[in-house]
């Protein structure tokens, strides 16, 4: 019987941002992109950066904001609105929302996915849908 895979979203994340996002208190992640070609929800792996430098835990997003005027954005991103306008540089973002964040007991290497290097912002990976 073949190995059941599942297309997924390595995300890069600093540490302060994990934080809010594990206790609930960010709802929407900010990007210049968005995956495209999965299905939903989408499940996001999270790389949280130096000093952690490991995958610490995931979420699920179930649709994508897209947003064009960024200040609607602040209240559930958490991110201030000067730093929202110079992120979007005028172009469009989106909005990725966060759904049932999981910490995991045991912080993993990127290599626990078959990743080198952490992403910029965010990337496909496979896993097997039971993983960790």
């Amino acid at each position: 019987m073949a190995e059941k895979i599942e297309k997924v979203v390595l995300i890069s994340l600093k540490p302060q941002w994990w934080e809010l996002i594990k206790t609930h208190r960010k709802t929407l992640e900010i990007r210049r992109t968005r995956p495209q070609g999965v299905g939903l929800p989408v499940r996001v792996i999270v790389y949280v950066s130096k000093p952690v430098g490991k995958i610490v835990g995931e979420w699920l997003t179930g649709h994508f904001v897209r947003a064009e005027n960024v200040g609607g954005l602040v209240r559930r991103s958490l991110v201030p609105l000067d730093d929202l306008i110079a992120y979007a540089k005028g172009q469009p973002v989106y909005g990725w929302t966060i759904a049932d964040p999981v910490e995991y007991d045991t912080p993993m290497e990127l290599s626990a996915l078959g990743v080198d290097k952490p992403p910029q912002s965010w990337r496909y990976v496979e896993v097997d849908p039971a993983w960790p």
